[in-house]
């Protein structure tokens, strides 16, 4: 099956804190359902995705204690990711809620 239509795969150019804060929750499903939907994390394709995309799924992966996901060999060049050098709001009116997003300068 072909994935690269999805969101993560998508030009955010024009992307606001809407946009961002859906494709959170989409990934946040994708990886709390991961062994039904191996075949879809397995064929994630870093090269075709955003500094963003790259760090919330990092964020989401450690924030989910799923950091064996970092170790498949599709994942492994996430084990790298910083924090972003620009903020990356989720929401208009980040809270701060939860540390780990914003270690990575992720508000939320």
């Amino acid at each position: 099956m072909d994935f690269s239509h999805e969101i993560y795969c998508a030009d955010q150019s024009e992307w606001g804190e809407d946009d961002f804060y859906y494709l959170n929750r989409y990934l946040n499903r994708l990886f709390l359902r991961s062994q039904k939907r191996m075949g879809e994390i397995e064929s994630l394709d870093l090269s075709k995705m955003t500094i963003e995309t790259k760090t919330l799924m990092k964020v989401i992966l450690q924030f989910q204690e799923k950091d064996i996901l970092l170790e498949r060999t599709n994942l492994a060049e996430l084990k790298e990711i910083g924090p972003l050098k620009s903020r990356l709001n989720l929401v208009k009116k980040p809270r701060g809620v939860h540390e780990l997003y914003t270690n990575y300068n992720i508000g939320w």
